[in-house]
């Protein structure tokens, strides 16, 4: 056989494969259901109604969307057909061409329908055979073909245990089956009243169904489904090696990699809950990550119940919820032991040297390390469900969680509760880092064997403990630790050691006490200091600008003090306990009122941008700035300043075009702005962006204006230009930027005051839903709960971010190439995924400092999620850095 026809044969085979694996019929039905109940949902909120469709009238392939061509370039086809339509054009070539026809008055070629099952094989008829087989190739290397590629051979799942009666439901008729029935792909099977069963999948998971519950199970070579149309099942799924497992309902999947969680699926929606493990959801395009005694809602009005509501059916409810409800509790136990309180001793920081330009504050987590791992190991020893959970998941850390916590308690539990690093200026630049810290009685001795340990380990000294600071000699490379009057002190600087022993001995305060910087320094410890950086901007400002001799050099601190930097007296970052979130806080000082760039961000408002963004957007920032025609007379200051060439080129490009920056373009604006991925992160983000505007008739004018100039510079460089299309609907208009490539587009229209700019008009017509029905970001209970609790009512910015959920999804999409990403790079990202928390940031900005602020989930030691994390990460964390 020749190397064409073995190519033949191979192609046919995989095509046919393809057309093997039909969709049940129920699964289509839902499918076209759910897109028409869509459709028609879109219809009814535009002025142009759906009319009545007849079943005959569905759409099914090309040839039904290129009849609708006529009634679209006579302006009578209704909104929602249009704008399918139109998105289809955006993806098909020969309606494209079949449009263009149309539009030229010539006959169309007549369309030949898609054979088997609706699916358009048409076009394959076109490609050779070597390029189909190639393109077939990529495809199913990329993992793309999994999905339809038929699973193993066999049963999918076996009726493990039956309580009551189990039917085998089929178009004709329902069958009673018995423990030990084998399901084959697609068997559905249903519950009936007051029965129960189990139901062993091919990889060793377990699903357990409640009542009146109706499944199937199908399997491909990406892994397994399992299709809930109703009733609820408690999974247990075991660890998958290759592929996953997923549950499938109506509105949303459930993938998983091994774990036990629960999915209840009713005629209002769906809900998940986890007891162990994470889980992904996927609703909608977009995707959430759920971790033990989470739960997920695909409606809001389903609103959140108790996991021992939620698996109370379950024959096995009891020993879930014990160790689901045993590991919250002890996780709530460790992030207290890891809550260090907060401080108010300046006793440290009375000891700095008198140039301490970076100030930092840390607790001495060793001591919470040890009350964590007494919590632990209390917990597992009074429970027996704990210690097999953690002989199953866990004990393989223990060796490295004991040496880890054995190293650090040998000298932490010899310090105070404070470590405190201090960096003077030298020079005009940082110096060498003072540590400090309270010590016991025990401390000589513990750092004394510590010291020897670590010189030990590295083959060298790298430490030196000395008890006169006055007695040793400076040695590159060293460690210098001293411990005296119940103070540790280290640096690789003896002049720092002698300064401390110095104070020591006399019982005089720093200098540093009484510099500005440490007056700010102790207006935080009166607030009470859990973590804390200080740096005192203007002294390293100062040091930089003396040294500055070069020619030119007034020039260049004028261009920064006119974007407002020399003015910054000082930055205080701090991290404290709000309630049961934490949050961080940066502090900008200033010595005047802002001016130049430090300006721009205005004092707190209202924002109107954000009710154009949904509650499930997945990343969100508004900002009210000063008066825009002030900005650009800034940036204009700046670049005068700044560059005298450039300047000129600007006032010559404005006289040849006639066209005034600062009266067309920023006169027209408000002083208002948002950005948000507000949809599907993939294939194309859903980004949308909302300005304030005072005058759209002349912004828009400037738009114009500013593409014909872009489309003349592209015809001088023979490249095609952009087209700005108009279209009014329902009495307001949209416009959409689009070039005759093709590619991505740029949708907008003015609303309220406000210009909204999408991808898509459909993102442009579910933003203005989302205002009119008030689903929006700021009402939502993840929104709401990550609020301060201070006084303001209004922000000057605000950022939100679920990038969790972003996480997820492409670990899931890379997940199938190998090649992209190795299946330990995916493992770490599922988990980061898991371990990122939603959280909020946000600025206030007054007359004399801006204030940045965030809060987040509970503290979270080393960056992992909750105290149990935490406690677990050390070992980890110390390997990673050894």
């Amino acid at each position: 056989m020749s190397n064409e026809q073995d190519l033949d044969n191979l192609l046919d085979e995989s095509l046919e494969k393809l057309r093997s694996q039909r969709l049940p019929d129920e699964k289509v039905a839902t499918t076209i259901g759910q897109v028409w109940e869509k459709l028609e949902a879109a219809g009814a909120s535009s002025t142009v109604r759906l009319p009545a469709m007849e079943p005959t009238s569905r759409i099914r392939d090309c040839s039904d969307l290129q009849a609708l061509i006529p009634d679209y370039l006579a302006g009578t086809l209704n909104e929602s057909r249009r704008l399918l339509l139109e998105d289809h054009l955006n993806q098909c070539v020969p309606c494209r061409r079949a449009l263009r026809v149309a539009r030229e008055g010539r006959k169309p070629a007549p369309v030949v329908r898609a054979r088997s099952q609706g699916l358009p094989w048409m076009w394959i008829g076109g490609i050779s055979s070597a390029a189909a087989l190639l393109l077939v190739a990529a495809l199913a290397w990329s993992g793309a073909f999994d999905e339809f590629l038929p699973g193993p051979e066999g049963a999918r799942a076996t009726v493990e245990s039956l309580e009551g009666t189990l039917f085998r439901v089929s178009s004709e008729g329902s069958l009673p089956v018995t423990e030990g029935t084998e399901l084959w792909e697609g068997d559905r099977i249903r519950t009936a009243r007051l029965s129960g069963a189990v139901i062993r999948l091919q990889d060793g998971s377990r699903v357990e169904m409640d009542e009146r519950s109706e499944l199937a199970v199908r399997a491909s070579r990406a892994g397994q489904q399992v299709e809930l149309a109703r009733g609820q099942v408690l999974v247990e799924a075991a660890p998958q090696e290759e592929g996953y497992l997923a549950v499938q309902t109506q509105d949303c999947t459930v993938t998983v990699k091994g774990t036990v969680f629960t999915v209840n699926h009713g005629t209002r929606g769906s809900r998940v809950s986890v007891l162990e493990g994470h889980v992904s959801v996927a609703r909608l395009g977009k995707t959430a990550t759920l971790m033990p005694g989470q739960q997920y809602a695909s409606r809001e009005t389903l609103g959140r119940v108790s996991l021992a509501r939620e698996v109370a059916w379950s024959r096995h409810a009891p020993e879930h919820l014990k160790v689901v409800q045993q590991l919250d509790a002890l996780g709530r136990e460790l992030d207290e032991a890891f809550r260090s309180p907060l401080r108010n001793s300046l006793r440290l920081t009375h000891l700095a040297p008198e140039n301490t330009a970076i100030y930092i504050a840390l607790p001495n987590l060793s001591q919470s390390l040890g009350e964590a791992e007494r919590i632990f190991q209390e917990r597992l020893e009074q429970n027996m469900e704990l210690q097999q959970w953690w002989n199953q998941r866990g004990a393989e850390f223990e060796p490295q969680l004991r040496e880890v916590l054995e190293r650090l308690r040998n000298l932490g539990a010899q310090l105070g509760e404070e470590i405190v690093v201090a960096i003077g200026l030298e020079e005009g630049n940082p110096g060498e880092p003072l540590i400090l810290a309270e010590a016991g009685s025990g401390a000589p001795a513990a750092v004394a064997r510590e010291v020897e340990r670590i010189n030990r380990e590295v083959g060298k000294t790298v430490l030196r403990l000395i008890d006169d600071p006055f007695a040793e000699q400076a040695s590159d490379g060293v460690l210098f630790v001293m411990v005296h009057q119940g103070i540790f002190a280290a640096s690789p600087s003896l002049a720092r050691l002698q300064e401390v022993g110095d104070l020591l001995a006399s019982g005089a305060l720093s200098t540093f006490a009484g510099t500005r910087f440490a007056d700010r320094i102790g207006e935080a410890y009166q607030e009470g200091v859990a973590y804390l950086l200080a740096v005192d901007v203007k002294s390293l400002i100062a040091a930089q600008v003396e040294r500055e001799d070069e020619p030119g050099a007034t020039d260049e601190q004028a261009f920064f003090n006119r974007l407002g930097l020399l003015d910054v007296r000082d930055i205080l970052v701090e991290r404290r306990p709000a309630g049961e979130l934490y949050e961080t806080r940066a502090t900008v000082g200033f010595d005047k009122a802002r001016q130049g760039l430090a300006s721009w961000l205005a004092e707190p408002a209202s924002m109107g941008s954000f009710d154009f963004i949904s509650a499930d957007a997945t990343v969100a920032a508004a900002f009210v700035v000063k008066d825009p025609e002030l900005m650009v007379e800034d940036l204009f200051q700046l670049i005068q300043a700044g560059d005298p060439d450039a300047w000129e080129e600007l006032v010559q490009f404005q006289l040849e075009t006639g066209i005034n920056l600062q009266q067309d373009l920023a006169a027209p604006l408000g002083g208002e702005i948002a950005f948000a991925l507000d949809g599907p992160v993939l294939p194309q983000p859903s980004w949308k962006m909302i300005l304030e505007v005072y005058d759209p008739a002349r912004l828009q004018q400037t738009i114009e204006w500013a593409l014909q100039e872009v489309n003349d510079q592209m015809a001088q460089q023979g490249e095609s230009p952009l087209e700005l299309v108009a279209q009014t609907s329902g009495g307001r208009t949209f416009y959409s930027v689009v070039s005759s490539r093709g590619g991505s587009e740029v949708h907008y229209t003015y609303v309220d005051g406000y210009l909204v700019a999408a991808p898509s008009r459909a993102l442009l017509l579910n933003a203005m839903r989302f205002r009119q029905t008030g689903y929006t970001l700021q009402r939502s209970s993840k929104f709401l709960e990550r609020l301060p609790a201070d006084r303001r009512t209004n922000f000057s910015a605000v950022m939100y971010q679920d990038l969790g959920s972003l996480l997820a999804p492409l670990a899931e999409r890379f997940g199938g190439s190998p090649e992209e990403l190795s299946e330990e790079t995916r493992h770490q990202l599922e988990q980061l995924a898991g371990q990122l928390q939603s959280s909020l940031y946000y600025a206030y900005a007054d007359s004399q400092q801006i204030t940045l602020a965030g809060t987040g989930d509970r503290f979270a030691p080393f960056g992992m999620s909750g105290g149990l994390g935490g406690f677990l990460g050390v070992a980890e964390l110390l390997e990673m850095s050894r």
